[in-house]
């Protein structure tokens, strides 16, 4: 079948460069993933969260919340977990270019694989867990950003953005902070 032919069968375009024969939509229509990191890999997942709780009737702020959060998530597992990007060097830029340059600079860690598991995505909950295989962290350690002393700091403003902007349940850390459990819930408040 012509390269076409496949991309008219998924309902989304998820086509990205150099995966061989394994289409990004065959990698991302199940409930658990599973892939080596690759910042390129990112966009498309988020596409196929997107339409996994469309699917169930997620629409609006919830919508846009719940996959930014999902992304926030996914890039931190990719250039923190996995590469081990310094957050010295995010901190003075854009993560994704740091992170395309750790892809190259360090070809071993890109081997490592990204986990994701999607708990629950139903019409009012949306749980998944993502894990990596990098040295993990100390999720106590995290220093506040919203305290004065620590909003300089490169550390801590997305996993804040996650809970605050985007209106997630505390994130639950396992496996030596290698693994991270985030929970959204509907808020419906396009309900009357």
């Amino acid at each position: 079948m012509s390269a076409e032919g496949s991309k008219a069968e998924s309902p989304i375009d998820l086509n990205v460069p150099n995966l061989g024969t394994r289409s990004v939509y065959e990698m991302f229509k199940s409930d658990k993933w599973e892939f080596e990191t690759d910042i390129e890999l990112v966009e498309p997942a988020v596409r196929a969260l997107r339409e996994k709780i469309a699917l169930v009737g997620w629409e609006g702020d919830d919508f846009k919340n719940a996959a930014e959060g999902f992304k926030e998530l996914l890039v931190n597992a990719i250039g923190h977990g996995n590469l081990q990007v310094d957050k010295s060097i995010v901190a003075q830029g854009n993560i994704y270019q740091a992170i395309l340059l750790a892809q190259g600079d360090y070809p071993e860690r890109k081997k490592r694989k990204i986990k994701v598991i999607f708990n629950e995505i139903s019409a009012d909950t949306l749980s998944f867990t993502i894990s990596n295989e990098g040295e993990g962290f100390d999720s106590s350690a995290v220093p506040d950003p919203t305290l004065p002393e620590n909003a300089s700091k490169p550390m801590g403003w997305g996993l804040l953005y996650v809970r605050v902007l985007h209106g997630f349940e505390p994130l639950k850390y396992g496996n030596n902070g290698r693994e991270v459990t985030a929970v959204k819930r509907r808020t419906h408040e396009h309900q009357h």
